[in-house]
């Protein structure tokens, strides 16, 4: 049968007319034998039409607007390119579909943890612990299919009327590429969470730690002890990400030039980056046991974790409100080095921003350019804790000797 063939846009999809009664299907006349049938549901669906090994084969895609025509045409085109390689999407997505226990939930999230949480995300296993305490014992037993809509919200709705929209936040962004992952395989036709927005209103942090609670931290930091003392003072006095400064590499230091290189992988925003360190950082760092890997470690194989715990005994120590957070000196370090003159190109430069416009050569030159201005913010910022320290605790110098065995912990 003969397909008239539309040059589709996404204007022409949203402006396609609903039936009074049945469907209709309209081609695309960019990629063959790509199709968009429109019900009078009100469904928009893509769908392929295919050849391979001689049989003809049709296989929906998704739904629109949660597939656009954009990924519509690059699923149509790896299809078509598999089949002219012989291989048949459909048996594909059949095979992978009873590679996984659908009857029940904790095995699709078990093995979407290891399949795509594992490979993907190098902190996968903050993602399969909450999922193991949070959401697992929720929908255990329950077949995925069965996990309506209406139950997402439910669980939504409950972290909500805790007092905690961050933490709902952050649920429904887990859930949700989870049961987008099983769409993609094909265990799913569309996920429960398709059109959920997030229901908690996030404000950007303002917190500024106080001279006060910034020597109170400190002092706290030799009481909670190794390996956790002198990973919070190098945390305070570089202004870098909480997780940056924890997988730290002593291959990446050069002490003779003073430099922390972070490779691209290392960080959030997966650009190198590269951050002078002061005469007080190195001596932080060169008073670590060096065995293993990392810097700051127990096994050497890997860096700390437990960031949680170690707080909560920081706060004990310090005997401070839970009202703050380690990204915190972050922010302190920027506003200090606002006050004292830096410009916002520099402290973007230093908390390793986006360059925004920035790109290219001119963005590399940059990165090495603004490295004096860096230091001096840093070596301002130093300056600063120790007029704090003077002001707070006379008798606290700024470096200050662990009394103690490295390795050993305050009991």
């Amino acid at each position: 049968m003969q397909r008239k063939r539309v040059n589709l846009t996404t204007k022409a999809v949203e402006n396609l007319k609903v039936p009074d009664k049945g469907r209709y299907e309209v081609w695309d006349a960019a990629i063959p034998n790509l199709g968009l049938r429109i019900s009078e549901r009100r469904l928009k669906t893509w769908m392929m039409v295919y050849r391979v090994n001689g049989k003809q084969r049709r296989q929906n895609l998704g739904r629109y607007p949660t597939m656009g025509l954009a990924d519509a045409r690059r699923a149509a085109q790896d299809i078509l390119e598999k089949s002219q390689c012989g291989v048949d999407v459909v048996l594909e997505k059949e095979a992978a579909k009873h590679a996984i226990n659908v009857d029940k939930f904790q095995d699709v999230a078990h093995e979407f943890i290891e399949r795509y949480a594992k490979p993907k995300n190098k902190h996968w296993k903050g993602t399969a612990d909450y999922f193991n305490r949070a959401i697992i014992p929720l929908w255990k037993d329950r077949p995925i299919a069965s996990i309506k809509k209406a139950e997402v919200h439910a669980l939504l709705d409950s972290y909500m009327r805790a007092g905690k929209p961050i933490a709902a936040n952050r649920s429904l962004a887990a859930i949700r590429k989870l049961f987008n992952w099983c769409v993609e395989r094909g265990i799913l036709e569309m996920s429960p969470c398709h059109g959920i927005r997030s229901p908690g209103k996030e404000n950007s942090r303002d917190r500024v730690l106080e001279p006060a609670e910034i020597a109170a931290i400190w002092q706290a930091a030799d009481k909670v002890g190794w390996p956790f003392h002198n990973y919070i003072k190098v945390l305070m006095l570089v202004g870098q990400r909480r997780a940056e400064v924890a997988s730290m590499e002593w291959k990446h230091l050069d002490f003779e030039n003073k430099l922390w290189t972070l490779p691209r992988e290392n960080t959030k925003a997966k650009r190198q980056h590269t951050v002078p360190l002061t005469d007080t950082v190195i001596a932080l760092l060169q008073k670590q046991p060096q065995f293993g890997t990392f810097v700051f470690t127990t096994k050497g194989d890997r860096p700390i974790s437990g960031f949680t715990k170690m707080k909560k005994r920081l706060l004990e120590k310090a005997g401070l409100e839970d009202d703050w957070c380690l990204h915190d000196f972050r922010r302190t370090v920027a506003s200090c080095a606002a006050q004292n003159g830096t410009s916002v190109h520099v402290i973007s430069q230093l908390l390793n921003h986006s360059p925004g416009s920035i790109s290219g050569v001119t963005a590399i030159y940059n990165r090495y350019r603004y490295l004096p201005e860096m230091r001096v913010a840093l070596s301002k910022w130093e300056d600063r804790l120790q007029e704090i320290f003077t002001e707070h605790c006379p008798a606290q110098p700024l470096l200050l000797t662990y009394a103690g065995t490295e390795g050993s912990v305050e009991k």
